[in-house]
């Protein structure tokens, strides 16, 4: 078995008062998933500085900006340009592992998904990090599956509700439950 990491998705939730939320959270953890680049943008100081706050062996993931897929629907314009050089700054001063890309559920059923997956990842490269996809509110063609495969990207999925449809050296997935709304709490034999 290979290494395992848990963490969750941003580190605002581990609130302590008059301290560093990012410093706290990183003593109990050694992994986090960057949530607030699906929102906005970070400077490439603050990114060094979430990287200074943590120990040597601490490992980041950063979210792909919402944009990219809910906007722009992967279309390569001088936005999403920017906002691809932006992330790759990101994860370079994250050292991140994975980028994921959340891809919402109106465009999951699109026919043409899976052309502009492939178009958009052949010509973006994050040197270091692997890229994630994960589907939400639907499941992806077989032929968007084959664009996975051959950039080498990783599925990631719920995994207390479905495997990844792509094999990969990578699992990367979320704890959602079975809940309405993602509230559920698990119990120790789920976990």
């Amino acid at each position: 078995m290979g290494q395992i990491r848990i963490g969750a998705g941003g580190w605002d939730y581990f609130n302590i008062s008059n301290g560093d939320w990012l410093r706290a959270y990183s003593s109990a953890y050694d992994f986090v998933e960057v949530n607030c680049t699906y929102y906005r943008l970070p400077s490439p100081s603050a990114a060094a500085s979430w990287r200074r706050r943590v120990p040597f062996e601490f490992e980041f993931s950063v979210r792909c900006h919402r944009d990219i897929a809910e906007l722009h629907r992967f279309e390569l314009t001088p936005k999403t340009v920017r906002i691809i050089d932006s992330m790759e700054k990101t994860c370079r001063h994250l050292q991140a592992t994975v980028l994921t890309i959340l891809v919402p559920k109106a465009l999951v059923g699109d026919r043409e998904l899976a052309s502009k997956l492939n178009n958009f990842l052949s010509t973006t490269s994050f040197d270091e990090t692997r890229i994630a996809i994960e589907f939400r509110g639907g499941d992806p063609t077989e032929d968007t599956l084959k664009i996975l495969r051959g950039y080498d990207a990783v599925h990631s999925v719920d995994l207390s509700t479905q495997d990844p449809k792509v094999d990969s050296n990578i699992l990367y997935g979320r704890l959602f439950g079975k809940g309405k709304g993602n509230i559920y709490e698990f119990d120790d034999n789920e976990l």
